[in-house]
């Protein structure tokens, strides 16, 4: 049976399985992806054009690119969606991230980091606005799930060793964001 299973998705998938990351991909499979049933219409609409949407909408998209996803295709998709919003994140939308980057590096965290390790200027975002967010925590102001050394050990418990360093350097620039909102 998970022969069976491996096989069904390599065959759906090959490109996204075998390598992880968006732009590992094909182009000519990422239109497959991005137009797969599988990709839910928020997340879709968010990505292509937010116009229209509340608030409330695309916080719920946003919430489910952050987590990712069990399919390979659609979370490769969804991690680099997240990103993109990431990255162009500012005023009020920035404010809220902290948390999303939060869900997306507990979601997986030895993904998430190993492709923050090679993209530095995405990992200072990811650090900065979950320092924010472990900021306000510690003044009670915020509702997520961790506290910033709550966060650290969940996280080590669940990368290999060789993610550890890249835990702990992330951890580091995360921790210095904190301290420059002192």
């Amino acid at each position: 049976m998970r022969r069976i299973l491996l096989l069904a998705a390599l065959l759906y998938c090959p490109a996204v399985t075998l390598a992880g990351y968006w732009e590992d991909i094909p182009a000519a499979e990422r239109g497959q992806v991005d137009e797969s049933a599988g990709v839910h219409y928020s997340v879709r609409r968010l990505v292509n054009n937010a116009r229209g949407m509340s608030d409330k909408e695309k916080y719920a998209a946003m919430e489910l690119m952050a987590g990712l996803s069990d399919d390979p295709c659609i979370k490769a998709f969804y991690f680099h969606a997240f990103n993109e919003k990431c990255l162009a994140a500012d005023g009020e939308q920035a404010e809220v991230m902290g948390k999303y980057c939060l869900r997306a590096v507990m979601a997986d965290p030895a993904y998430v980091l190993e492709y923050l390790a090679s993209h530095p200027e995405l990992m200072d975002r990811y650090a900065l606005f979950m320092g924010t967010e472990f900021y306000f925590k510690a003044g009670r102001l915020s509702d997520i799930a961790y506290d910033f050394e709550g966060f650290r050990k969940a996280a080590a418990q669940r990368v290999g060793c060789e993610m550890a360093q890249t835990l702990e350097c992330f951890c580091c620039a995360v921790q210095r964001n904190m301290k420059n909102l002192q």
